[in-house]
């Protein structure tokens, strides 16, 4: 699949989630959690789990977890984007303008 098939399958909210999974650069994609996505995007986070998990079964985005922060702390389990994640998030930008 391509991803502008992929993109055009998508539901409005799991649009959201790629816009909003970014770090410092367009590129760089860290593990966030539902509760980081949920703050980002502006989005419930009991709509934010069904989301994000059905962008991960596409393999759009990763899970991991045994996370941590910059300075050591445990932080959990978190999503991040995919390389084809990264591709349909560019595709949205790109046909959104």
């Amino acid at each position: 699949m391509t991803p502008s098939t992929i993109a055009a399958a998508m539901s409005e909210a799991q649009k959201r989630i790629l816009d909003e999974s970014f770090g410092q650069s367009e590129t760089e994609t860290p593990y966030l959690s539902f509760k980081h996505l949920a703050e980002r995007s502006g989005l419930d986070i009991g709509v934010i789990r069904p989301a994000v998990r059905e962008l991960a079964a596409l393999g759009l985005m990763h899970f991991e977890r045994g996370l941590m922060t910059d300075e050591g702390a445990m932080y959990g389990s978190g999503y991040c984007l995919t390389p084809l994640g990264l591709a349909v998030r560019q595709h949205l930008q790109e046909h959104a303008k």
